[in-house]
C-alpha cells in the first residue's frame, strides 16, 4: 500500500507531538465515504508506568467499541 504518509515528531522536555499526514484519497472509497471514523491514538512507556489514550480507552486500546469518533468535516 502506498499511503503517501508524511510525519514529523518532536520531544521537549516538557512534552511530545506528531503530525501525520495521510492523503484522503489513498484511503480508499469506504474510508471516502464515512464522514464518522473510529479512531484511537495511544502511548505507552512500560518502563516508566506511563500510559496515555485519546479516547480514554483502558487495557485494549483497539476494540471497536473503546474507539473514539472522528468527524470528518467536508
Amino acid at each position: 500500500w502506498q499511503s503517501g504518509v508524511r510525519v514529523a515528531a518532536k520531544e521537549t522536555r516538557e512534552a511530545w507531538s506528531v503530525e501525520l499526514a495521510i492523503p484522503f484519497a489513498n484511503l480508499g472509497e469506504a474510508a471516502q465515504r464515512n464522514r464518522i471514523w473510529g479512531v484511537n491514538v495511544t502511548r505507552l512507556d512500560g518502563r516508566r508506568g506511563e500510559y496515555s489514550s485519546w479516547s480514554g480507552a483502558r487495557g485494549y486500546c483497539y476494540l471497536p467499541e473503546l474507539l473514539g469518533n472522528l468527524l470528518l468535516q467536508r
